[in-house]
């Protein structure tokens, strides 16, 4: 884990600020390290579906984004990742605050891979791969 006075903590957390939809779910950066995020999500009435249990969709925003960000960590400051393929797969219900690790599998010069878990209460209840195309970064937003 880097400290959050680090650079690399900075790159991170400073994007991820930008992300309003991880502000809506309430999610927050906890670790970083070089190629690796962790993001948690804590249990709220806002991200749970019918039965109690945290939605689907929030659980894959937050594996998405924390494996981003995970290969984001191993690109130069002039680039960015975009997300061109994401798999998971549900192992069981979500209850409890959701933390999402993710951790680079490969780094290549233009796509990264990277692998994902979500657990709660330390039980993986959703496990993940995605693939990662690394882009030029946008002059101007």
């Amino acid at each position: 884990m880097v400290h959050s006075q680090s650079p690399l903590w900075k790159r991170i957390t400073k994007s991820f600020s930008g992300q309003t939809m991880m502000g809506t779910l309430g999610a927050t950066v906890t670790e970083v390290c070089e190629g690796g995020v962790e993001i948690t999500l804590p249990a709220a009435p806002h991200v749970c579906q019918q039965h109690g249990f945290i939605h689907g969709g929030a659980l894959m925003a937050i594996a998405d984004t924390a494996s981003g960000y995970a290969a984001y960590t191993t690109v130069p400051p002039d680039k960015e990742v975009l997300t061109v393929e994401f798999k998971l797969n549900f192992l069981r219900p979500a209850q409890g605050n959701a933390v999402a690790s993710a951790q680079v599998v490969r780094a290549g010069k233009s796509i990264i891979v990277v692998s994902s878990d979500v657990s709660c209460d330390d039980k993986i209840v959703v496990t993940g791969l995605g693939t990662f195309a690394v882009v030029e970064a946008p002059t101007a937003r």
